[in-house]
């Protein structure tokens, strides 16, 4: 996958606009994987709020 950010947090690969939460949850949990990943930019998630549109991540 591919996106617009890419960060190496804790050894682990966070690719596009992770919610918080979620790279919270994988540096606590440390699962053998990669990383995580947001593909695309998707309009309104965090860091892409348009005006009022705000989307969140599920």
């Amino acid at each position: 996958m591919a996106s617009c950010h890419t960060a190496i947090v804790n050894g682990y690969v966070v690719e596009g606009h992770a919610p918080a939460s979620d790279i919270r949850a994988l540096l606590k949990n440390k699962p053998s994987v990669v990383g995580i990943a947001v593909p695309g930019m998707p309009s309104g998630t965090p860091g892409m709020e348009m005006g009022s549109k705000k989307m969140p991540i599920k």
